[in-house]
């Protein structure tokens, strides 16, 4: 299990999840195709070298995982699957290289609203069927949002570089 697998369990865990509850994105998967807007509501940063995650809640009210994999520190990392350092994924499923995918995340990052939830809005979501804007006001945190804004802002800036595309097919370079 990745570092930035075992943080979100973490998260959702202290938060009330049971560790045999499912994550809402496995229990209700939703595809890209059918998101048309997105609300950025929790952001996590792990000490695995920086993987960064976002979870939102898309315009049909269902949860959703995005994550791109830690691209700053040397390990035995697998090339091509969930692990792969430096990589966007969606929903725990890895997400191509310049695929139609990551244009319909990207442009979703893009476009996102931001709001923050409370710990204990959380525990409440994650444990609805459909979530509607109304609950998130409900579970609003006083954030400004700006944590999740900088994950965001990480995201879209790493994976339009060229050096998103070299780590995705040949791994971290090793330093001298």
């Amino acid at each position: 299990m990745t570092l930035s697998r075992v943080l979100l369990a973490c998260v959702l865990t202290t938060l009330g999840c049971a560790s045999k509850t499912r994550r809402p994105w496995d229990s209700r998967p939703v595809t890209l195709s059918d998101i048309d807007s997105i609300t950025l509501v929790l952001g996590a940063i792990a000490q695995d070298g920086g993987s960064r995650e976002l979870v939102g809640v898309t315009n049909t009210g269902q949860m959703c995982l995005i994550a791109l994999n830690q691209h700053s520190f040397l390990g035995n990392y697998p090339l091509h699957e969930i692990e792969s350092p430096g990589r966007l994924c969606f929903n725990e499923r890895l997400v191509g290289v310049r695929s139609k995918d990551e244009r319909l995340i990207m442009d979703l990052l893009r476009s996102a609203d931001f709001l923050p939830v409370t710990d204990e809005g959380i525990r409440q979501l994650v444990n609805m069927d459909t979530i509607a804007h109304t609950d998130l006001e409900t579970f609003a945190s006083d954030s400004d949002g700006q944590f999740l804004r900088a994950i965001r802002d990480h995201i879209l800036a790493y994976v339009e570089t060229e050096k998103y595309i070299e780590v995705a097919k040949n791994g971290l370079p090793l330093h001298p």
